[in-house]
């Protein structure tokens, strides 16, 4: 039976595109592109620091831009928590040996989420338990 839908990385792609266009159209397009340049850049200057780990630990690059799309859509004081939380667990996925589909798999999921999760840390703080 031919799969219909495509390659995983196409799909991954189109869910890139979606996210953009969705940023786009709430008034976030541009501050993301900037952010995701600035993401590129800073993963570059320390690429090699990174770059023993990296050799072991194969990241696809797609889940990586996804995660990013995914943490810049979180409100701002929570941004760089879960960029790195979304990385370690994309990283712990690779060095269990996730290939490609298991990391975009898990990249797909955060993106979808996303909305739900912003809403979370933007209600009262209610949920917490008396000290």
């Amino acid at each position: 039976m031919a799969d219909t839908t495509g390659t995983a990385r196409e799909e991954a792609e189109r869910l890139v595109a979606t996210v953009l266009a969705m940023a786009s159209r709430s008034g976030l397009g541009g501050a993301l592109r900037d952010w995701d340049r600035r993401q590129h850049e800073q993963r570059s200057q320390h690429h090699g620091q990174d770059q023993r780990r990296r050799q072991a630990v194969r990241l696809a690059p797609v889940a990586e831009r996804l995660l990013a799309v995914a943490a810049r859509l979180l409100p701002a004081g929570d941004r760089v928590r879960y960029a790195g939380e979304f990385g370690s667990e994309l990283w712990e996925i690779a060095h269990a040996g996730g290939r490609r589909r298991a990391q975009l798999a898990y990249a797909a999921r955060q993106v979808r989420s996303t909305w739900r999760l912003g809403r979370e840390l933007q209600a009262p703080e209610r949920h917490r338990a008396a000290p």
